[in-house]
């Protein structure tokens, strides 16, 4: 084996499926958990409850990938359409967050308004995710969406 591949999720699966179709026999994927899809797997628990364990489970915009998911999982691939909500300050802002601050209460408007407006200087100048979150996004939208979300999804600090 010339090749391992470590997690099964979209990209560990992508690699294996891309070295199948070159033609290569010397590869080996490794998964720790019992089921395949990384951040974007589904799993059924003992009172048949189906858990997306990523809140985006799979998504995107790019043919060749759509088309090696689908010809990869064959009847076990499920399309749906997304709606996703944030509920904040008593009041439900439909994902994604940035592109919907309308629906704010007028104070917390004001301040990812504000936050946009002073956009300063450049993401690929900073050096920590904080720093680059605040100059992508501006402070009041970090304020209030970017910094709990991230917290709650990584269980750490920005």
């Amino acid at each position: 084996m010339k090749i391992i591949i470590l997690g099964a999720g979209p990209c560990g699966l992508g690699a294996a499926h891309h070295l199948n179709k070159l033609g290569h026999i010397d590869w080996q994927l490794f998964e720790r958990n019992d089921h395949v899809g990384g951040l974007s797997a589904s799993f059924r628990d003992d009172n048949s409850f189906t858990w997306d364990v990523g809140g985006h489970v799979l998504f995107s915009h790019y043919d060749y990938f759509d088309k090696a998911v689908a010809e990869s999982l064959g009847d076990n691939y499920f399309e749906h359409q997304r709606e996703s909500w944030i509920r904040i300050l008593q009041c439900w802002v439909p994902y994604p967050f940035q592109n919907n601050v309308r629906y704010l209460p007028d104070d917390a408007l004001r301040e990812c308004v504000s936050g946009l407006r002073e956009l300063s200087g450049s993401p690929d100048k900073t050096t920590n995710f904080r720093d680059w979150m605040n100059t992508v996004f501006g402070c009041g939208i970090v304020k209030y969406f970017m910094e709990p979300y991230n917290s709650k999804v990584w269980s750490v600090p920005a």
